[in-house]
């Protein structure tokens, strides 16, 4: 295990009085992993941009809902049993999510990205990347108190975090720590 600076000592200390000591934080004590979309492969990226939409995904689920209220609201005030009406699979729905996605224009877009044990969220509007999952992780120090107990992937630090592989990184962009390890074979003494 290796041993905490005196910062990141007093950091854990104030994250455990605040009752933040596992927010940004799994199960087995690695912490996410936090670095800018522009500091990895642009290819790597564009793959990240090909996950969900997840604020599209909000907009059409909240879509939804106002569809099934609306709906509720009618057969209520007509004293009709909305229960036996197949509100999902409705082809006016299908209509109207499709007149939504003809229209559907937003400049701000946050993905999320599952593939080969990684699960990533990217903001294009900040150019963040959160590793929320991965097969590896390193020491890192902790980000800045826009993520508390998260750390950030291009400082050096004795706190384990999730991280990405060198495949993320390109020749013209080096991965910012020298060794990364599976996460198979963290063991719990390496957290804090």
């Amino acid at each position: 295990m290796k041993e905490k600076t005196e910062s990141e000592k007093i950091q854990l200390s104030i994250n455990e009085k605040l009752g933040i000591n596992k927010y940004n934080e799994d199960e087995k004590g690695i912490h996410y992993g936090f670095y800018y979309g522009n500091k990895i492969s642009s290819e790597v990226l564009n793959d990240i941009c090909m996950g969900d939409d997840l604020i599209y995904e909000e907009n059409i689920e909240e879509l939804k809902e106002a569809f099934k209220d609306t709906i509720r609201e009618f057969c209520e005030n007509n004293n009709l049993d909305s229960e036996h009406i197949g509100m999902d699979n409705n082809d006016l729905l299908d209509d109207i999510i499709d007149q939504f996605n003809n229209n559907y224009q937003n400049d701000y877009h946050k993905y999320r990205y599952e593939k080969d044990g990684y699960i990533i969220e990217y903001s294009n509007d900040s150019d963040d990347l959160i590793v929320i999952k991965s097969p590896y992780w390193t020491f890192r120090g902790f980000c800045s108190p826009c993520a508390p107990n998260g750390c950030y992937l291009g400082s050096d630090g004795n706190i384990p975090s999730y991280c990405l592989d060198k495949d993320f990184f390109d020749e013209w962009i080096e991965c910012p720590y020298d060794e990364y390890f599976e996460v198979k074979d963290f063991k719990e003494e390496e957290g804090a």
